[in-house]
């Protein structure tokens, strides 16, 4: 049996409907990365083995391919397989809760990281990693307060001109 921590089952639906899980080990953070790119763009799943039943279904999937930073290659599975999967995985869908489709920046919310440009630095460009505090009435703007100092006043920005920190799953 592989090793479960480094398991990870991507679920999803293809264009005809069809059910599709496969499992990926993850190596190293460069493949995990990639695992993810690819679950990004075709807009699936992400599970783990968390449990020993778990583990033996998942076990039992054949492995998905990666060809590109965001193609990969999931086999088609049975209705009733991708169910089980459903319930006996640890189940992380990006996507449940975003409001526009394709809008990774629109689900941003109190209490989320991003980074942010700290300006005061001069002609420097420094990221900085801040934690969202509010949202203006309209959401196109976000109340940040830096991580490193959350003394300091928080500041508004734009929601478009945040960048966004790798999910850790």
């Amino acid at each position: 049996m592989k090793d479960s921590q480094k398991l990870r089952i991507v679920l999803g639906l293809d264009s005809r409907g069809r059910f599709l899980a496969g499992q990926c080990v993850a190596a190293d953070e460069d493949e995990e990365n990639a695992i993810r790119d690819v679950m990004y763009a075709q807009r699936f799943k992400l599970g783990r083995a968390e449990t020993k039943q778990a583990a033996n279904i998942a076990s039992k999937l054949i492995d998905g391919k990666i060809f590109e930073p965001t193609r990969g290659k999931v086999p088609v599975v049975r209705k009733e397989v991708y169910r089980e999967l459903l319930k006996v995985l640890k189940v992380w869908d990006p996507y449940k809760n975003m409001p526009l489709p394709g809008n990774v920046r629109g689900a941003i919310t109190i209490g989320d990281t991003v980074l942010c440009q700290d300006k005061e630095q001069g002609n420097d460009c420094v990221w900085r990693e801040s934690k969202v505090v509010g949202l203006s009435k309209d959401r196109k703007s976000l109340i940040v307060r830096w991580a490193n100092n959350p003394a300091l006043k928080p500041i508004t920005i734009n929601r478009k001109a945040v960048a966004l920190l790798p999910v850790k799953f």
